[in-house]
């Protein structure tokens, strides 16, 4: 009952975008929206944080764009498809906003996406879900993918520990549109580089008890437990792999889409040693220092990849704005495929023909407590790997625009 509502709330969104095409006025003022997670198990990647991103972009390049005051308003999604829908639908046609800024669950983006193919004047950029969609089969040639996908996530972690011999695979991921693709995703990698998945198990999002999945995992006795979550979820599943003993039995943990708070929450005592893959870490360079310390004084956290990415976004778009004189997305985005991407936070970006923003991705492994020289000194990177080689090829990716 709750999936045959969802979906009339969500074909109801979509007939009241499609009747209001018509009332559709160009205007020059930048008003950006954000859609997010700020209350449930993904708010601590985005939420919040993403708002100051946002803000913070906003005022580095001045608060105005094409000679007006930018706005900015965000909510929260609740992670429901239905009601993302309805925030982005009444943004882009009754109050006339130019850009919507997305993170969250990917259904909630996926959704937004398919809708806004009636809308090409309208921008959409991903900044907090990682499915392979957006710039694959769900592709538009108004939205942009500035987030981190599942491949990236995953490819440099399975790589590196395959080519070890930890070739044999138990993978346990939420039962979402996000996790399915990444159980997916990491199963085509794993046997790609030589490896076996020998099981796995999808789990409730909401969930916070794993102790049968986690047995489940251990009975298949794999090399391997893959964890390919985020966030509360995350968290919960090492904490009580530690409690069953799973890591002191020898048995390996890779974490397929982690983020810099969820190992602020467990600490390094519990997470000290575990490997992953992130397009960003704060104390990589002086520059990512210096603006992730400006974030810090007003959040108190340091940025997650995806809030990174966030401000990234809104800066590029801003810069593109200016450039072509106009909010029209067909005249944009263009421009931002054109642009090399140019901020303290990044270094070799563009965004791809499909709209994939490549960058260089980090083979990281968290550090122990002896390690560790000051608070939230979390990464050791292991390896850089190229941007090219970091994501899926455009051909694999299968957008249907530019095949």
């Amino acid at each position: 009952m709750r999936r045959s509502i969802m979906g009339i709330g969500i074909a109801a969104g979509l007939l009241c975008m499609l009747a209001s095409a018509s009332a559709w006025a160009q205007t020059d003022q930048v008003k950006i929206g954000l859609i997010d997670d700020q209350s449930s198990v993904y708010s601590s990647l985005g939420g919040k944080g993403t708002i100051l991103a946002v803000q913070m972009a906003i005022e580095d390049f001045g608060g105005k764009a094409l000679g007006k005051p930018i706005e900015f308003k965000s909510a929260d999604h609740l992670n429901q498809p239905d009601l993302g829908l309805n925030l982005a639908n009444g943004w882009l046609t009754r109050e006339n906003f130019s850009v919507i800024l997305g993170g969250g669950s990917s259904a909630v983006l996926l959704a937004a996406q398919n809708a806004m193919k009636a809308m090409p004047q309208k921008t959409l950029m991903i900044t907090g879900a990682s499915s392979m969609d957006f710039a694959g089969k769900n592709c538009t040639a108004n939205s942009m993918h500035f987030a981190p996908n599942n491949y990236v996530l995953l490819a440099p972690t399975v790589r590196a520990l395959t080519a070890r011999g930890d070739d044999s695979w138990y993978i346990l991921s939420s039962d979402n549109a996000g996790g399915k693709i990444a159980l997916e995703t990491a199963s085509n990698l794993i046997t790609k580089n030589g490896g076996k998945r020998i099981g796995y198990a999808l789990f409730p999002l909401e969930a916070t008890d794993f102790s049968s999945f986690l047995l489940q995992a251990q009975a298949a006795k794999p090399k391997v437990l893959g964890l390919a979550t985020s966030g509360s979820p995350l968290v919960a599943l090492v904490k009580q792999s530690g409690e069953f003993g799973l890591q002191s039995s020898g048995l390996k943990i890779a974490l397929l889409a982690a983020f810099i708070t969820d190992i602020h929450s467990l600490g390094l005592k519990d997470m000290q040693g575990l490997v992953f893959s992130t397009i960003f870490y704060w104390d990589r360079t002086d520059s990512s220092r210096a603006w992730s310390e400006r974030f810090f004084k007003t959040h108190g956290a340091m940025p997650t990849q995806m809030q990174a990415a966030a401000y990234t976004a809104a800066t590029h778009y801003l810069k593109a704005v200016q450039k072509a004189g106009t909010t029209d997305a067909q005249k944009v985005v263009p421009i931002m495929k054109e642009m090399r991407i140019q901020d303290p936070l990044f270094e070799d970006a563009y965004v791809r023909k499909d709209g994939m923003v490549i960058r260089p991705a980090f083979f990281v492994q968290v550090k122990t407590s002896a390690e560790s020289k000051k608070p939230w000194d979390y990464y050791k990177i292991l390896a850089t790997i190229p941007g090219d080689e970091a994501y899926m090829s455009m051909k694999d990716q299968g957008c249907p625009l530019v095949q």
